[in-house]
């Protein structure tokens, strides 16, 4: 009986593995995406996106069968501006946010960057372009340089050091031991919230973006820092989308858009909207 066992066994093992090689060559077989085969690895020829950002009419929501949750939001950004948006949670500020990033598609409306809509920008200049900086922070149990470049070999010493200087990262870096070579623990464990923070800000400034949105990315430093960090962002021309609660980050925004339940309530700057006495104001005074 037992060879007859052994041989039910290994009938099974080879339907497993036959599975197992049907799904491999599925995925070897399977067409590579136009967007990412075309020109692989000649990443340096590409040109960045101006820095532009126009929202038109943008209409979303999660599920057709309930009311958007974004709607007819329109918004233009001139290249190296900065705009906020704020509200109460669940107003949609950082839904406007993935949809600026192309996450999300708007049911209608327009997401046009210097002029064109997404679908007309080589994806490799889109995400050379655009950066996304939020508190969802994923770093490695390697070097700190390796943890910036995320081995990207383009990427140059100096570019790191500057990126990590505008982080204001540069001297925490200098005190470790070996400093750039100074290998991190398993999630950045030994760094602090705003030390994390700040390795993500330099890890997406050695990328050179010309668009970066930061949703909640400085609530962990303190007031000093976080204006040293977004001065530097600001010297280097880059266009900002701000998601933030405070005051601090969003004060010297050209312009802050106020939004409650996916609609536009206010808009403006910080001392238009203090003047107005409304909803920003109550926001910022419930702090």
């Amino acid at each position: 009986t037992m060879p007859v066992m052994n041989l039910s066994d290994a009938a099974g093992i080879i339907r497993e593995m036959r599975v197992d090689m049907e799904r491999v060559e599925d995925v070897l077989e399977y067409p590579a995406d136009v967007e990412y085969s075309e020109n692989e690895g000649e990443k340096d020829s590409y040109a960045k996106l101006g820095g532009k950002v126009e929202l038109k009419n943008v209409t979303f929501g999660y599920s057709r069968l309930a009311a958007p949750l974004i709607e007819n939001f329109s918004m233009t950004l001139e290249q190296g501006k900065r705009v906020a948006f704020v509200g109460p949670s669940g107003c949609g500020k950082s839904t406007l946010s993935k949809l600026i990033s192309g996450l999300y598609k708007p049911w209608s409306g327009e997401i046009l960057f210097d002029g064109k809509p997404l679908s007309e920008i080589d994806h490799n200049v889109f995400t050379g372009s655009l950066a996304v900086v939020d508190q969802d922070i994923t770093l490695f149990e390697d070097t700190i340089a390796n943890n910036i470049k995320m081995w990207d070999d383009s990427i140059e010493d100096f570019e790191m050091i500057l990126a990590s200087r505008d982080a204001s990262l540069h001297e925490d870096i200098m005190q470790r031991e070996g400093g750039y070579r100074y290998r991190l623990l398993e999630g950045g464990k030994d760094l602090s919230g705003g030390q994390r923070q700040r390795l993500e800000i330099a890890r997406v400034l050695s990328q050179d973006p010309t668009i970066i949105i930061m949703d909640e990315a400085t609530s962990a430093l303190d007031a000093q820092t976080e204006y040293e960090v977004v001065n530097s962002i600001k010297d280097r021309g880059i266009t900002c989308i701000v998601v933030a609660h405070r005051l601090s980050t969003i004060r010297d925004c050209d312009e802050i858009i106020v939004l409650n339940g996916g609609k536009v309530v206010e808009r403006g700057t910080h001392e238009s909207l203090m003047a107005l006495h409304g909803a920003y104001e109550e926001l910022i005074t419930s702090e």
